[in-house]
């Protein structure tokens, strides 16, 4: 199973060189946000890339579907 997700080079505050700089590699919004809090997007500069999903991540969803679908059945 795949799905689809939109990766960018984001504007980042260097703590080096204490200048602004853009990022070497493109990441998710996610992935920006925990490695460098109040990064911003480069407009332009996305991709969108198929990823596979992590097979726990996978069976957490087929759960979650199987776990409502039995407590509609229920309510119905």
């Amino acid at each position: 199973m795949k799905r689809r997700v939109e990766l960018w080079l984001w504007f980042i505050h260097d703590d080096l060189t204490e200048k602004l700089r853009i990022s070497r590699h493109r990441m998710s919004a996610e992935d920006a946000e925990a490695a460098y809090p109040g990064a911003w997007r480069v407009p332009g500069s996305m991709e969108v890339a198929e990823v596979e999903v992590p097979q726990d991540e996978q069976l957490g969803h087929a759960l979650d579907s199987w776990v409502r679908g039995g407590l509609a059945a229920k309510h119905a």
